[in-house]
């Protein structure tokens, strides 16, 4: 007889193993009752045992040992990568992944060699990848990896990191034109920093809600928005961000109608700020904004000339958009209708990898403006008209829709 425990042969009569010293015991193929080894007949349905295989009854696990504790001194360490933004935008999303994995496993590497331990990797590295992904203008892609580290923060208890990224799913949206959906973002991404006293998430969240209300032609509802980001920026000293408020602030003041002089004033303040904390961040956007609140034709196109240049030097992906968009817009109104084309292109070219709703309803509206413009009256430009209406309506963006409606009426 077998032991079904420990395989060994053991002679018939047996009750335990000779070997592991295991109970012998034979179950009934029929009823899965436990039999002598000696038996012939199962005795819970009276089966012939003959065929049944002995097997050996195992052993109760070993209870765990009780927990003990240990009161001692540690050291925590926190590590981060600098300027990671920088870096982010002058290499492929592949290759940003490989750096990071090479710095985790260089840290790793300290860490271990100290004798220390290993925590987590925390939601923020996947949040780098995001980072990574906006600079090279991947919109979409940049998303879904800010979506996938609030989620992976939050379920690893790292709600503040959660919280200052919430703001960057907002800003993603409105480049799928979800602009209602972009508001409630920004809104609930407000909220939550208030809540646990994140100021600079607030601040840049406050920043998004300004923008989609801009875009969706509520410039009094962007208003308070962008002056109390501007608040945080000053008492932060977040020189990097305060150049993207006065953007906004003269937004506001040009979609109120105001003069062109003390928004030109905040574009040149804007400029210098973006140039001293990094041009290829910033700089053209703010350009192409000093050009559009601009009312002197030859400064508007030499700031267009200095983006443009700028953008050929590589630059992080959001300046890419709002330049071209910016561009279509001064160009509209200068009558350049070959220029605005030219920019409709660009912003198509750019955004070829990953197309965006966005960049896709701006460069379709710019081309079919600046036909309408030169005196095409076709059916066909009729019809594309109408369908970018519809577009902008289902979408929120009202601010581009006005230029639409009218050349409509105009027809």
């Amino acid at each position: 007889m077998d032991c079904g425990k420990c395989g060994a042969a053991n002679k018939d009569g047996r009750r335990f193993c000779a070997k592991c010293g295991a109970p012998l015991e034979r179950i009934c193929a029929a009823c899965g009752f436990a039999n002598e080894a000696e038996d012939e007949f199962c005795g819970g349905c009276g089966a012939a045992l003959k065929a049944a295989p002995p097997v050996a009854v195992a052993e109760p696990a070993p209870q765990p040992a009780p927990v003990t504790g240990e009161r001692r001194q540690v050291t925590i360490l926190f590590a981060d990568l600098a300027g990671f933004t920088k870096l982010s935008s002058e290499h492929d999303p592949e290759d940003t992944h490989r750096i990071l994995s090479r710095f985790f496993e260089t840290v790793d590497g300290i860490v271990d060699s100290f004798g220390g331990a290993i925590d987590k990797h925390m939601g923020d590295s996947v949040s780098g990848l995001g980072d990574a992904y906006y600079s090279r203008g991947r919109m979409i892609t940049a998303l879904d990896y800010f979506r996938r580290c609030i989620d992976l923060c939050r379920q690893q208890g790292y709600g503040r990191i959660a919280v200052g990224n919430q703001y960057m799913v907002a800003w993603g949206r409105f480049y799928l034109n979800e602009v209602a959906g972009a508001l409630e973002d920004a809104l609930a991404a407000i909220e939550s920093a208030q809540r646990v006293g994140h100021q600079r998430a607030e601040m840049v969240a406050r920043l998004t809600a300004g923008r989609v209300l801009v875009e969706s032609g509520d410039a009094a509802a962007a208003h308070p928005h962008v002056e109390r980001g501007l608040e945080f920026a000053e008492s932060l000293g977040a020189s990097r961000f305060k150049p993207f408020l006065l953007i906004y602030v003269a937004r506001i003041r040009f979609a109120r109608g105001a003069p062109a002089d003390e928004s030109v004033k905040l574009m040149r303040e804007a400029l210098d700020l973006a140039r001293q904390t990094g041009a290829g961040f910033l700089a053209p956007w703010v350009l192409s904004t000093l050009a559009l609140v601009s009312d002197e034709p030859a400064a508007a196109l030499e700031a267009l000339g200095e983006g443009e240049e700028l953008l050929a030097e590589g630059c992080v992906g959001h300046n890419y958009y709002a330049f071209y968009r910016n561009a279509i817009e001064v160009a509209l109104r200068l009558e350049d209708w070959r220029q605005a084309e030219r920019y409709a292109e660009a912003l198509s070219a750019y955004a070829a990898e990953e197309p965006l709703p966005w960049s896709e309803f701006v460069s379709a509206r710019g081309r079919a403006l600046a036909a309408r413009g030169r005196g095409e009256r076709g059916e066909a430009n009729g019809h594309e008209l109408e369908r970018l209406r519809k577009e902008a309506e289902q979408a929120g963006l009202h601010a581009p829709l006005v230029a639409i409606q009218q050349a409509l009426a105009a027809a």
